[in-house]
C-alpha cells in the first residue's frame, strides 16, 4: 500500500515508530470518539512501557512493548521494532506489516505498507509474480481537513500538522518519550560512522 506524499521532514513521522503512547491517544482516543471499529482496543489503560535497543550483526534499532491492563486483565505485545534507519515492523491482527519511511527531500516523505498474512499451517504459500498494490487517495479534502477516520490519516494529521521542520528546541519530553531519545542517539551514532566513512550496522560506531 502506497500512502500519499506527506509534507513533513522524515524524522517526523520515523520517531512515531517508538511513541507507544501516541497509539492510545491519537489512534485510540480519535476511533473511539468517531464510533470506529477496533478503537476498544488500542483505547485500553497502558500499564507498562518496555524500550530495548537492539544491536545485532544483521540490525539495529529499538523494540517497544506494551502492557495493557484492564482490571484483572492484563496483555503484553510481543514487540514492534523500528529498525533503522527507516522501517517499523508492526504485526497489525492476523497480518505482519512493514512500513518503508522515505525521505523525499528535507520537508517530504513518502511511506510504502507491506503486508503479508501467514499460512494458518506454516506451509509455504506460492507469491504472484506481480503483487497487487493499493495507492491511497489524498487524506486531505480541498478545504485542508484531515479524513481522522484511519491509522494513516491521523499521522498524517500529526506530522504534517508540525510543521514541514519541526522546531525540536521548543520540546518538553517526558518519561513516556524514552524511545525518541533513543532512537536520536542511535541515529547520530550511526551518522558518524558513515561520516567517518565507514558502514552502518548492528554493531557499535
Amino acid at each position: 500500500m502506497c500512502l500519499p506524499v506527506h509534507k513533513c521532514n522524515w524524522l517526523q513521522a520515523m520517531e512515531t515508530s517508538v511513541d507507544p503512547v501516541h497509539t492510545y491517544y491519537l489512534h485510540g482516543h480519535q476511533s473511539a470518539v468517531r464510533g470506529l471499529s477496533g478503537a476498544e482496543y488500542y483505547y485500553r489503560p497502558i500499564g507498562k512501557l518496555e524500550l530495548e535497543e537492539v544491536r545485532g550483526p544483521v540490525w539495529a534499532g529499538i523494540v517497544k512493548k506494551r502492557t495493557y491492563e484492564e482490571g484483572e486483565e492484563r496483555e503484553s505485545e510481543t514487540g514492534h521494532p523500528l529498525i533503522l534507519p527507516n522501517i517499523l515492523y508492526a504485526p497489525q491482527g492476523p497480518d505482519l506489516v512493514m512500513h518503508w519511511r522515505v525521505p523525499i527531500d528535507d520537508t517530504h516523505t513518502y511511506i510504502v505498507w507491506v503486508s503479508f498474512r501467514p499460512s494458518t499451517d506454516g506451509r509455504k504459500v506460492q507469491q504472484p509474480d506481480d503483487p497487487p498494490v493499493e495507492y491511497l487517495p489524498p487524506m486531505v479534502t480541498p478545504e485542508g481537513e484531515y479524513d481522522m477516520t484511519s491509522f494513516p490519516s491521523q499521522d498524517m494529521m500529526a506530522w504534517e500538522n508540525q510543521g514541514p521542520i519541526f522546531d525540536r528546541t521548543k520540546e518538553n519530553l517526558r518519561t513516556s518519550d524514552k524511545g525518541i531519545t533513543m532512537c536520536r542517539r542511535l541515529l547520530r551514532e550511526q551518522i558518524k560512522v558513515v561520516q567517518q566513512g565507514g558502514r552502518t550496522s548492528g554493531r557499535d560506531p
